[in-house]
């Protein structure tokens, strides 16, 4: 399988920050020297415009329009087009904060993932078992069907694979060494795409996660919010 020596490290800030300490925020990380990873903010959608226009960090957004059309009746919603639009290269979709209060199935985030790749983004799919399910022995088979949502459009230069179990995410608790590597080859097995880990992603373990052989980045939560353990992160 085709090996990703190059480590990617998404910031996904959820529903945090107002507009000048997002900015603040952006911009030390943007000046910030020595640092040897790709990089990717996903800020909330309001937050985009003002980052992209003061720094030079590239982008992504936290989610996109499963509706097929680029623009239309439906409110609220934001599509991949205008995400594409303000600057962005990159959408998380399926994240299980969406599937779990959101109602989002198969149907929905492969819907989503094919609109992104229309408007030439790239997707990062999340994927991740509960705590009962991986105690039932369920984790490959719960995250080969999130899987089956990858859409034909699907390839090595449009799409990352984020491995997050559900139970390491906001926990504080974080999967162990042995059970990423082998959940990041399972995924690799079924799909040779870029692979990142997340789920409680800190400053003191960051180093050990990323030094896996089948770990291509890290997806972090919480600890993108502060500069000092996030800076520690990326360099």
């Amino acid at each position: 399988m085709k090996k990703h020596n190059k480590k990617l490290v998404i910031a996904n800030w959820k529903m945090n920050l107002l507009k000048d300490p997002a900015i603040n925020l952006a911009r030390k990380i943007s000046e910030a020297g020595d640092i040897s990873v790709d990089l990717v903010i996903c800020p909330p959608d309001l937050l985009i415009d003002s980052i992209k226009s003061q720094t030079n960090i590239s982008l992504g957004a936290q989610n996109c329009s499963a509706h097929a059309e680029d623009f239309g009746a439906c409110t609220g919603d934001i599509s991949a087009a205008m995400i594409k639009n303000i600057g962005c290269n990159y959408v998380i979709i399926g994240h299980s904060e969406r599937r779990k209060y959101h109602k989002e199935n198969n149907d929905i985030i492969s819907a989503k993932i094919t609109n992104a790749h229309k408007a030439g983004l790239v997707a990062i799919i999340c994927v991740g078992e509960s705590l009962e399910e991986r105690q039932e022995g369920r984790s490959h088979d719960i995250v080969l069907n999130q899987l089956s949502a990858l859409p034909p459009t699907s390839t090595p230069e449009n799409t990352i694979i984020a491995y997050e179990p559900i139970w390491a995410i906001g926990t504080g608790k974080s999967a162990s060494l042995t059970e990423i590597n082998q959940m990041h080859e399972y995924i690799r097995f079924e799909k040779d795409f870029k692979i990142v880990y997340g789920g409680s992603v800190k400053c003191d373990n960051a180093k050990e996660i990323l030094s896996l052989g089948q770990v291509d980045g890290l997806l972090v939560g919480a600890a993108s919010l502060d500069f000092e353990q996030f800076y520690k992160i990326i360099k």
